[in-house]
């Protein structure tokens, strides 16, 4: 009972601190807050990111509370990075994609990098990474 007590605040910290980062509208942090304080997790988390996606807005969230809450979580949240590492040295760079594959045991990872380095430095690292090449020409 006392980690389900642990985990039902790891979420509600998780989803109040985000909510509270995207800067909602009134309606919406109401409706969310409702959820939460009955309890409602699932509602919750789910309600904030519908309302994340339609508001078009993006959060920069600490890597170590994403895992965490994906540890917890019924089904993961996909953790997306956009060229987090371009002003990165390679050791640095290196260290990164470790975690990223300790993250992609959990739920699924995914790096968007137009930087062919970071495609050979993340298959050195992690053999098993599956890297999309997508080109327009």
């Amino acid at each position: 009972m006392a980690k389900n007590s642990a985990n039902f605040q790891l979420i509600d910290r998780f989803v109040r601190s985000t909510m509270w980062q995207a800067n909602l509208d009134a309606e919406s942090i109401e409706a969310i807050v409702f959820c939460l304080d009955n309890r409602e997790y699932e509602m919750a988390f789910e309600g904030l990111f519908l309302e994340l996606i339609n508001s078009g807005k993006t959060l920069k969230l600490n890597t170590n509370e994403c895992m965490a809450f994906a540890l917890h979580r019924f089904v993961p949240v996909p953790f997306i990075a956009d060229d987090i590492m371009e002003t990165f040295d390679e050791p640095r760079s290196e260290e990164v994609f470790r975690l990223l594959a300790e993250m992609a045991n959990i739920g699924q990872v995914i790096y968007l990098t137009h930087y062919k380095h970071l495609c050979d430095i993340a298959q050195k690292v992690v053999p098993i990474v599956r890297i999309h090449e997508i080109r327009l020409r």
